[in-house]
């Protein structure tokens, strides 16, 4: 039997979700959390390469990807004060 196989290119933007990074914070105490930064998402474009064998989609790759806008991370102040025992 023959077995046709075909690679068909397309090519898509991203949002590229924002880190989030965690700061100790003395001020708050342990289990209190408050947002510093809210960070901003970035943007990036994918080349993908989809395989079909005999007109059915079997596999996809990624063959190059380019950021056009990186993220910004969004920081979250963890506090780490012990709560008073009264």
């Amino acid at each position: 039997p023959l077995t046709v196989v075909v690679r068909d290119q397309s090519e898509r933007t991203e949002r590229i979700p924002a880190p989030v990074r965690e700061v100790s914070s003395a001020r708050l105490y342990a289990g209190q959390t408050k947002e510093l930064s809210e960070g901003r998402p970035g943007l990036r474009t994918v080349k993908i390469a989809s395989i079909y064998e005999n007109g059915r989609k079997v596999g996809e790759e990624i063959v190059d990807e380019t950021i056009l806008k990186e993220p910004v991370a969004r920081e979250i102040a963890v506090g780490i004060k012990p709560r008073p025992t009264w």
